[in-house]
């Protein structure tokens, strides 16, 4: 009876042992608080090497939730999608991203949320969504990574240019180039003095450019009035043949029809006299009367 009564004791205690041991382990992996958590998704397209479930999701560097879930995106296995519990009370407005972020030396990656403007809405579920979506944006290695590729290409591109510009013909053209410079050198060398020559007269011929512009000038000036003095007289002249039109021409036309009327009556004159010589003297006789005048 009392061997039982011991392997009782035993049972019980270890029991008690094992409950405190499970609340123990519970308190210390997730704790017996009231915070409540809202679900975000997020979809990072790099890797996400030294991330783990429950690994912090802080807000501006500050501790707002922790890593929920990590898995391959099932529509596109390039990406990976992360579901943060981020504390029930704080906002994530539109406009804000998540980074992937290393902390210090010891490499342990969290994911910092950035950004978010109060003035705009909160971020809400689409349709065909099962959780808000929060944009990601490369981190910091992922930047340097890719300005490292870029840069990579650039080089690789110079070189390649610069090969195919160092090919054989390419450098006998440039030494020919610089043949020909040694020579016009040493030409330029033997007639220096010429050069110096040419020179003078151009530092001369510079110095006499603004007396000639002058006389440029003064000319075009006198050109100018010469052409306005031209323009009056054009329009003295176009004003003289109106006048000649409207008034000297109608006189002379009809001086002329007076000259023409009176050397037509000089001519009948001239034939009756031709005709009658001696109307001279007796005058011109009546005309004859007709029959029954």
């Amino acid at each position: 009876m009392e061997t039982n009564t011991h392997y009782l004791k035993i049972g019980i205690f270890v029991l008690v042992f094992t409950s405190l041991l499970i609340i123990g382990l519970l308190w210390l992996s997730v704790g017996f608080n009231s915070q409540s958590y809202k679900l975000y998704e997020v979809y990072m397209k790099e890797s996400v090497s030294g991330l783990s479930i429950k690994a912090p999701v802080k807000y501006n560097g500050v501790d707002v939730g922790y890593v929920a879930t990590i898995k391959l995106a099932p529509e596109n296995p390039q990406n990976v999608a992360l579901l943060l519990a981020v504390e029930d009370d704080v906002p994530i407005y539109q406009g804000t991203h998540a980074q992937l972020q290393t902390q210090g030396l010891t490499g342990i990656s969290f994911i910092n949320l950035r950004g978010g403007n109060a003035r705009l809405h909160l971020i809400k579920i689409q349709d065909g969504e099962k959780y808000p979506e929060i944009p990601s944006a490369p981190s910091l290695f992922m930047r340097l990574d890719t300005a490292v590729d870029s840069l990579t290409r650039n080089l690789n591109t110079i070189t390649s240019r610069v090969n195919h510009m160092l090919n054989q013909k390419n450098v006998d053209a440039i030494n020919d180039i610089v043949q020909n410079i040694d020579m016009m050198s040493k030409v330029l060398g033997k007639n220096s003095n010429n050069v110096d020559m040419i020179l003078k007269q151009t530092a001369l011929a510079t110095k006499q450019f603004p007396q000639v512009m002058n006389t440029v000038a003064q000319t075009a000036t006198e050109l100018d009035t010469a052409s306005k003095t031209a323009v009056q007289t054009l329009s003295a002249s176009k004003a003289l043949v109106q006048n000649v039109n409207n008034q000297v021409l109608p006189q002379m036309t009809q001086t002329l029809n007076s000259a023409q009327s009176a050397a037509d009556n000089l001519s009948g004159l001239a034939s009756e006299v031709q005709q009658n010589p001696s109307m001279l003297l007796r005058g011109k006789q009546p005309a004859a009367k007709g029959p029954g005048e």
